[in-house]
């Protein structure tokens, strides 16, 4: 009887999985910490931590090893404000996402200033893609900057605006005192087919025109497609949400 021998197994094609985002989200209040933890395992990819105080949130950072922070604006021993003061004083690279509550606008602002790249209002439907802009503002973190562009060429600008009259206005403008700028106008529900048509924009223009949500949810998708491209907030008042939106880019 011959013996049988066993064939070599084929090697894995399988690709290697992907890493873990590593997440730590300070919450004093236990259910919104739940509901931010079963968005987050919906999502999938994520390895969430939870703390529940802002020193202890400190503490967690000091050991290094997150990806993202989500911090919440409001808890009782060191608020958001000062846990971010803190960790720039640090010099800790975390990008740092803060989660306030309805009404805070002005500490929302004053966040984003001192450093937080987003902010999430608890009470916005923003509040259920908690996970997926977590993964978003890593993805844009660890992307390299697009190379400088040169002076000696006509810097193209892309205007975003649903009013044709507003959009005809800004035209004329910028072509009379601007003639060297390479200006295009494009409605929000144009704007995917121009980015995917058109050659490089060196800097994005939105209008007055478009709503607070309009505008946040055209800045997200800007900073996921051209995250180093810079993007000026036309408006003709400053709501909290407008100037939030303007301070997520920088």
């Amino acid at each position: 009887m011959s013996a049988l021998t066993a064939s070599p197994a084929a090697p894995s094609t399988a690709a290697p999985a992907a890493p873990l985002l590593r997440v730590l989200h300070a919450e004093d209040d236990p259910q919104i910490a739940g509901i931010v933890a079963l968005y987050f395992e919906q999502h999938g990819g994520s390895d969430l931590t939870h703390v529940s105080s802002g020193r202890a949130c400190l503490d967690a950072m000091s050991q290094g090893g997150f990806d993202v922070l989500l911090v919440d604006l409001m808890m009782p021993d060191l608020n958001g404000l000062q846990v971010l003061g803190e960790l720039t004083a640090r010099r800790d690279p975390t990008p740092v996402i803060m989660v306030s509550g309805n009404g805070q606008s002005p500490l929302a602002v004053r966040a984003l200033r001192a450093g937080a790249v987003d902010c999430i209002d608890k009470n916005s439907p923003d509040f259920r893609r908690i996970a997926e802009i977590a993964h978003r503002v890593h993805a844009r973190q660890r992307r390299p900057l697009a190379p400088a562009t040169s002076l000696a060429r006509s810097h193209r600008v892309l205007y975003i605006e649903p009013d044709r009259t507003e959009r005809a206005t800004v035209s004329a403008f910028l072509h009379a005192h601007a003639p060297l700028l390479d200006f295009s106008a494009a409605t929000p529900a144009e704007l995917e087919v121009t980015l995917v048509n058109s050659a490089h924009f060196d800097a994005l223009l939105l209008g007055p025109g478009l709503t607070p949500a309009a505008m946040l949810d055209t800045l997200r998708h800007l900073r996921s497609r051209l995250a180093s491209i810079p993007v000026i907030v036309l408006a003709h008042a400053a709501p909290g949400e407008t100037d939030i939106a303007a301070f997520k880019l920088g």
